[in-house]
């Protein structure tokens, strides 16, 4: 995230690209305010908007940390990456809908543990699911 780049890959002839964070250690901590880190993560988010979004939480972080310690709490603004012209500029966070919640997990093992429901023996499941009961013996 914060590699200069400019490393010759381990597979193929092209160099390494700098990091999304790697302009960022250029400017002292009392040079990072509200309008240098939107002009940056304008630029980051030209190539990549999530992977903008994902270098801005973790400078977040790291300005969090700045201001738990005395010696940097009065360099770095801890506010400066929430500002409402960046926070806006972030992409929605969208949760995902497709995943098996906890209280249907019993549910869907059990539905596959019938015996050739889907044409497959109750102890071959796809899903992986433990067979919840010994197979009968008939």
């Amino acid at each position: 995230m914060a590699a200069p780049g400019g490393v010759k890959k381990k597979r193929g002839k092209v160099l390494t690209r700098p990091g999304p964070l790697f302009p960022l250690l250029a400017l002292p901590p009392s040079g990072v305010n509200e309008d240098s880190l939107k002009i940056w993560f304008d630029r980051e988010a030209q190539a990549s908007k999530h992977q903008a979004a994902r270098a801005l939480m973790m400078f977040r972080g790291f300005l969090r940390w700045c201001s738990t310690r005395p010696e940097y709490r009065k360099r770095a603004d801890r506010d400066a990456g929430r500002a409402a012209a960046i926070v806006e500029s972030l992409p929605s966070n969208t949760r995902r809908t497709d995943a098996l919640e906890a209280a249907q997990l019993v549910g869907r093992c059990r539905a596959t543990e019938q015996p050739h429901r889907i044409g497959v023996p109750a102890r071959f499941t796809a899903d992986g699911c433990p067979p919840l009961l010994p197979p009968s013996e008939n």
